[in-house]
């Protein structure tokens, strides 16, 4: 996308700064690369959801596809394939039960017992008799009892 956006700049930004073009014209010359990165990269899917969100009649070419229906369909389509993405990369988070950790755990406790995981150290933390006590343990406070 770096390519697109330095000749958005050229042509559009560049030139407005220098005061060789106004605001309007600036902003279609500057539109042009991202409008055809845009229309590259986005889902037919997602554009037929915002063109029937929209009511507006169907574009002739697609350069005519307004900018209001062709950019929340664009972030609609990056967002669809980051969650694609990020999703398999995401790890299980396994519970110990699922070792067959049976038994008292590392602390001595028998966690699986009492139903395992989080709930049975919150449980133990709440126990009466204990009491916490800052910045000692692994996460900055730990229990005593």
């Amino acid at each position: 996308m770096g390519p697109v956006l330095q000749k958005s700049y050229d042509d559009g930004i560049k030139p407005l700064v220098a005061n060789q073009v106004g605001v309007e014209d600036a902003l279609q010359r500057a539109s042009v690369p991202l409008r055809g990165f845009m229309q590259k990269n986005v889902r037919e899917k997602d554009v037929k959801l915002f063109m029937d969100l929209s009511g507006e009649p169907p574009p002739a070419t697609p350069e005519d596809m307004s900018l209001r229906i062709l950019v929340p369909a664009f972030m609609i389509s990056e967002l669809k394939r980051a969650f694609e993405i990020g999703f398999p990369a995401v790890p299980a988070v396994p519970d110990h039960r699922s070792r067959g950790c049976i038994g008292p755990d590392v602390d001595g406790h028998d966690d699986a017992a009492a139903g395992g995981g989080v709930v049975a150290v919150q449980a133990d933390l709440l126990r009466p008799g204990r009491r916490l006590v800052a910045g000692g343990g692994q996460f900055g406070a730990s229990y005593g009892g």
